[in-house]
């Protein structure tokens, strides 16, 4: 099936179905799916579960994967982590033995997700004069 063709969407998401049951499988993990995108998310209160989560839940994408003859570009899959903590917390996710690229700043559907989230300061302060609501209403559109 070509792509952008009619009925590929419609075929794509029949062979994806599944998956969602099989990143379910590991408790307080979320997702969430767009298109052929997957962001696959955990909230946790220790580093340490939050890896064992993420990694169990990769384990199972790879399983899924692998039975569905199907490919995740870990090229493209980077990890990134939200904390209200300063210090820095290394942690380690892996996606079938290769090491998943950790960043603090990655572009989702045109958001960009920083730590600290700085668009929302911006966002709430007063605007002076209309030079500056134009500056600043071009400055929000620019990152969302």
């Amino acid at each position: 099936m070509l792509q952008g063709a009619v009925l590929s969407c419609l075929l794509f998401n029949i062979m994806i179905d599944d998956l969602e049951t099989a990143i379910q499988k590991v408790p307080g993990v979320s997702y969430l799916f767009f298109a052929d995108d997957l962001v696959i998310w955990v909230k946790c209160s220790n580093i340490r579960s939050l890896e064992d989560a993420l990694n169990s839940s990769l384990l199972n994408l790879a399983t899924w994967a692998n039975t569905n003859k199907m490919e995740v570009s870990v090229e493209k899959t980077v990890s990134q982590l939200f904390t209200l903590s300063t210090k820095q917390h290394p942690f380690h996710l892996e996606y079938k033995g290769l090491p998943l690229e950790q960043v603090s700043l990655c572009k989702y559907l045109g958001i960009n997700l920083d730590m600290p989230f700085t668009v929302y300061p911006k966002a709430f302060q007063p605007l002076h004069n209309t030079k500056q609501a134009r500056a600043e209403s071009f400055q929000l559109t620019d990152r969302i």
